[in-house]
């Protein structure tokens, strides 16, 4: 990874965990939707710190990303069930969760490499809720909209990348670096279209109003 790209990565994160700060100030004040997705701001950023920490110190932070992946599922589906308000949400999310257990209780190698079946598994179904949701937004006006532009853009983008994740890896160590760079890349955009999400909705002036 060039300089850039570290700087990068270490800016995308620092303005993740202003997010979950921000976020966090109006915690109490709104909905149980918002409140999830402050909560996945939070753990976000706890890994993203980990991550970067363990970079810092020249270890292999690998199988952090199964910890992200588990609870960005989690989290996200949380938070998709209380906009979208249907209850499938929640046993597609905690079937996916049982099997992703059973492959690391089965293979606990994958601790140790990109798991690259349970992270499309996941991002495929946070990106179905993202398009359930892009389509209720049709007929009605819905809070979150534009987390949820950048829910859909980072994560269509991280699964395509991330698939063959593994591959990359083993055949070329230009193209595994070339894939963290994008990957990189649209995680900051995504968290400054979270950023605009606080700023246009819940920043002081309304912090007090639920839109969901």
């Amino acid at each position: 990874m060039t300089r850039f790209f570290k700087n990068l990565s270490y800016f995308a994160t620092i303005i993740l965990i202003i997010n979950a700060l921000l976020f966090l100030k109006s915690f109490a004040k709104q909905s149980k939707a918002f409140k999830f997705f402050t909560l996945y701001l939070i753990a976000m950023s706890l890994t993203q710190s980990g991550m970067i920490l363990f970079v810092i110190l020249g270890e292999p932070n690998i199988f952090v990303s199964s910890i992200y992946t588990v609870v960005q599922l989690l989290l996200l589906s949380l938070f998709y069930g209380e906009l979208i308000k249907n209850r499938l949400i929640y046993f597609l999310a905690g079937g996916l969760l049982c099997f992703m257990l059973i492959q690391y209780a089965m293979d606990p190698s994958l601790f140790f490499r990109y798991n690259s079946i349970g992270i499309s598994l996941s991002q495929a179904l946070l990106i179905g809720y993202s398009l359930i949701y892009f389509y209720r937004s049709i007929s009605a006006k819905t809070p979150f909209i534009i987390v949820n532009v950048g829910v859909f853009i980072y994560l269509i983008c991280s699964t395509l990348i991330f698939a063959s994740g593994n591959l990359q890896y083993e055949l070329s160590r230009q193209g595994y670096l070339l894939l963290l760079n994008l990957n990189i890349v649209f995680y900051l955009l995504f968290q400054c279209l979270v950023t605009f999400e606080w700023y246009t909705n819940y920043r002081t002036r309304k912090a007090t109003k639920k839109l969901v």
